[in-house]
C-alpha cells in the first residue's frame, strides 16, 4: 500500500512538473509571437527605431525578450529625448507596465507593444486604432489604473481579446466624436484621422478642400455620413451645394465639387505616401481653391 502511495504521489508530481512546463512553453510561445510582431519590418517600434537612427546619433531604441518579460530600452545623451527603461511582464492573460505615473513616454510605449499583440493576433493595425478611438474609455484591450499613493500608472494589456469589432458600423464621424472637424478658414490646414473603420484626410482651406475618405473594407453608407458630416461641419465655399445634391456614394463631376470613388494609386499618391492595406478609397474636391 505505501509503495502504490509512493508511486502515486511521484505520479502527481511528475504530472504537475509537466503541466508548469506546458504553461511555461505556451507563456514563452506567445511572448515570442508578440516580440516577433514588435520587432519586424514596419512595425511601429522598428519605424520609431528608424527614425531616432536617421536623426539623432545620440539615441538609440532597443527591444529584448527577458525570460516573462518584453523589455524596451531607450539610451539618450540628447537633451530632447529621454532616457528610459520599460519592463513589459507577462500576468496570467496580460502583458503588464508599472511605470512612474508622470512617465509620459510610458504610456506611448504601451501602446507600441498593443500594437504588436494585435498584429501577433493578424488585426489591421489601422483598424483597431480606429475601434479603440470610437470605443473612448472602453476599452477592453488596454487599460491604465493610476496609483496616487504610489505614483505610478499599471498599464495592462490583454493577451487574448476578441477581436470581434463589435459595434463598429454605428461608429460614425461627428463634430462630437472626432477633433479634426473645426469649419475652415483662410489659413491652409492638413488634418484628420481615423474613427471606427473610416479613416479621413483633409487638405485645403475654406475656399477649397480635398478629402480623402479611406474605409476597411469596401466603401459603404458609414464611409458617406462621415463624408457628408464632414462637408458639412468644414463648410468649404459650395457646401451647401454638395450637402443638397450628393444623396449616395457615386462618382461626381460638377462645377462645385467633384468625387472619385475607388482612385487608382497616382491619384491616392498624390495625397498620401502609402495606402492603408485593406482599405477603400474616395477622393472628394470641394470649391476652387484646393
Amino acid at each position: 500500500m505505501k509503495k502504490m502511495l509512493k508511486q502515486l504521489a511521484l505520479l502527481t508530481l511528475a504530472l504537475a512538473l509537466m503541466l508548469t512546463q506546458v504553461a511555461f512553453a505556451e507563456s514563452s510561445d506567445a511572448l515570442q509571437t508578440v516580440y516577433d510582431a514588435l520587432v519586424a519590418e514596419g512595425s511601429s517600434f522598428a519605424q520609431s527605431k528608424a527614425l531616432y537612427a536617421e536623426w539623432y546619433e545620440d539615441v538609440t531604441l532597443d527591444a529584448a525578450l527577458e525570460g516573462n518579460s518584453i523589455v524596451i530600452t531607450q539610451e539618450s545623451a540628447n537633451e530632447w529625448v529621454e532616457s528610459g527603461k520599460w519592463i513589459f511582464t507577462r500576468e496570467g492573460d496580460a502583458l503588464t507596465l508599472t511605470a512612474e505615473a508622470g512617465d509620459y513616454n510610458a504610456a506611448g510605449m504601451a501602446m507600441t507593444v498593443f500594437e504588436a499583440v494585435a498584429l501577433s493576433h493578424g488585426v489591421n493595425s489601422s483598424l483597431l486604432n480606429g475601434y479603440v478611438f470610437g470605443l473612448g474609455e472602453e476599452n477592453p484591450y488596454l487599460t491604465a489604473e493610476t496609483d496616487e499613493s504610489a505614483g505610478t500608472t499599471k498599464y495592462a494589456i490583454s493577451l487574448n481579446a476578441s477581436y470581434d469589432f463589435e459595434g463598429l458600423d454605428q461608429m460614425i464621424m461627428t463634430g462630437d466624436t472626432v477633433y479634426f472637424f473645426d469649419a475652415l478658414d483662410e489659413d491652409y490646414t492638413s488634418r484628420g484621422g481615423n474613427y471606427g473603420k473610416v479613416i479621413m484626410v483633409i487638405n485645403g482651406n475654406v475656399h477649397g478642400v480635398t478629402l480623402l475618405v479611406c474605409e476597411y473594407g469596401e466603401l459603404d453608407n458609414v464611409a458617406y455620413q462621415d463624408l457628408v458630416n464632414a462637408v458639412s461641419a468644414l463648410k468649404p465655399d459650395g457646401w451647401e451645394t454638395f450637402a443638397a445634391e450628393y444623396t449616395e456614394l457615386r462618382d461626381a463631376e460638377t462645377d462645385a465639387y467633384s468625387v472619385v470613388l475607388n482612385p487608382d494609386d497616382a491619384q491616392v499618391g498624390e495625397i498620401i505616401e502609402d495606402r492603408y492595406e485593406g482599405y477603400s478609397y474616395a477622393i472628394v474636391r470641394i470649391g476652387q481653391g484646393e
